[in-house]
């Protein structure tokens, strides 16, 4: 009965908790130490349902190019604890965050960084005990076995030669993608992480301004959505080492202009774990044991229109978890009948 928003008082991140029972609205301020409120941003938030517990990442900016991210977690009583320094100067920049805990001591933290520039590198994985950071480690996204699968093979040799020739030169290459993370799930001998790689795209537009009574035309950039590519799912060790990696393609036939994530859990056993995502005009189901292997890999076409004369051009489409083992499906679609087309 708690409807959580977070939001910012005089340029400052707040969490303000509304109580639906009764309409009453209570703010929790978040500080950082010694820093000034308007020197705080926010980078994530979390509710934990299964502790109704809430975990903030929260920046807190020292100059234009330093910073420091912390954890702040805020009890289900409204208390805020100490914050947590995930990383602070000198250390790779986190691009992008999300915990997970585990038990009453300990909370893993994954999502991915960047040694400078704003689009993520790699992936990291780390263990936050009792208010202090065991370790992270860090993962370029060309050391993964499987990170490039997706592309051609030609594109794929091209980018192993490049990355080869700069190893030669004592540099590392590193390709630029956000990673839209899921939960982190526990397993008996360690950690599956799943991730979905996306990047902005942007178009040109033109529009008309008028100087001196003459029209000018001007270019501006405009966002374009965020173009998903393809998928990892990767096995952590309890010390944070991969043991290894997978990725699948994706194509959700649109670009959304949120984070989104597609692929959604339908099923997970001892020994196994099933996903299923929309992919162009097709319902797409993975089975995956936890050594890496896929155990099956199945494809069906979306709905049909019902008539055999017409053909579906183009799919837009989803499928999100409703409750238990049912999913709902559902999207559009551009059909062509002829000369016709709606």
């Amino acid at each position: 009965n708690q409807a959580y928003f977070l939001t910012s008082i005089k340029k400052a991140p707040a969490i303000y908790r509304v109580d639906l029972t009764s309409g009453k609205g209570t703010t929790i301020p978040i500080t950082i130490g010694a820093f000034s409120p308007k020197k705080i941003s926010s980078k994530n938030y979390q509710i934990l349902e299964n502790t109704k517990e809430i975990l903030l990442f929260a920046r807190a900016t020292i100059s234009k190019a330093t910073s420091e991210l912390h954890m702040i977690r805020i009890s289900e009583d409204d208390n805020v604890d100490k914050p947590i320094k995930i990383s602070g100067v000198g250390d790779n920049a986190i691009i992008s965050i999300s915990g997970c805990r585990v038990d009453a001591s300990k909370i893993i933290i994954t999502g991915t960084y960047a040694k400078k520039g704003g689009l993520s590198e790699g992936l990291f994985f780390g263990e936050v005990e009792d208010g202090t950071v065991n370790y992270i480690r860090y993962y370029n996204f060309l050391d993964l076995k499987d990170f490039l699968s997706y592309l051609p093979e030609k594109k794929q040799d091209k980018i192993e030669k490049k990355k080869a020739k700069k190893e030669a030169q004592g540099k590392e290459m590193t390709l630029d993608y956000w990673i839209a993370d899921h939960d982190v799930i526990v397993l008996e001998d360690g950690y599956l992480f799943l991730g979905e790689a996306y990047y902005p795209t942007y178009r040109t537009e033109t529009y008309t301004t008028y100087v001196n009574g003459r029209p000018v035309t001007q270019y501006r950039t405009v966002f374009d959505g965020y173009q998903y590519t393809h998928a990892t799912l990767a096995k952590y060790t309890k010390d944070g080492e991969m043991m290894w990696d997978v990725c699948f393609e994706m194509n959700p036939g649109y670009k959304p202009f949120y984070v989104k994530r597609f692929i959604a859990i339908s099923e997970q056993t001892a020994t196994q774990i099933s996903m299923v995502y929309t992919s162009g005009n097709e319902i797409v189901s993975k089975t995956m044991d936890f050594d890496g292997n896929i155990i099956s890999d199945e494809k069906w076409d979306f709905i049909e229109t019902g008539n055999a004369n017409e053909k579906t051009k183009r799919t837009f489409s989803n499928v999100d978890h409703w409750y238990g083992n049912f999913f709902l499906a559902y999207g559009s679609q551009v059909v062509k009948n002829g000369k016709e087309k709606r």
